[in-house]
């Protein structure tokens, strides 16, 4: 958590592209939900930024799974929005576009949750 905090105050926010949604696809014990997240598009900020937070990350919590792991070598880069039952998906997605949330938008903060879903702590990133 402290490393976490050291490494927001040393990045200013920026600025992403959120422009799709993609999903985690069920399996394991879990085959009957799947997660929802919304993907930006790739920028040479993001990717810096994303690869400068699981160097350290790694060290820490890459066993949690290869998916979680810069090792993998393919990005996963995303905003987790929840868990779905598969069957609500559609739902879900219909509500998300309701909204619309695709656009620009910028990255302020880091935050770290347990699995599922709570809050532990958030980071502010420095004011631009």
């Amino acid at each position: 958590m402290q490393w976490t905090k050291d490494f927001s105050e040393k990045y200013s926010a920026f600025n992403i592209s959120l422009s799709s949604l993609g999903v985690f696809p069920p399996g394991g014990e879990h085959n009957e939900t799947a997660i929802l997240y919304l993907t930006p598009s790739q920028s040479k900020d993001l990717i810096d930024f994303y690869y400068a937070f699981h160097e350290k990350l790694d060290d820490y919590c890459g066993n949690l799974g290869w998916w979680y792991s810069i090792k993998f070598g393919y990005l996963a880069i995303h905003s987790t929005i929840g868990i779905f039952e598969v069957v609500q998906m559609q739902k879900a997605m219909e509500m998300i576009f309701e909204q619309r949330i695709f656009g620009l938008a910028q990255i302020v903060s880091l935050e770290v949750y347990t699995y599922p879903m709570k809050l532990i702590e958030r980071f502010d990133l420095m004011k631009v």
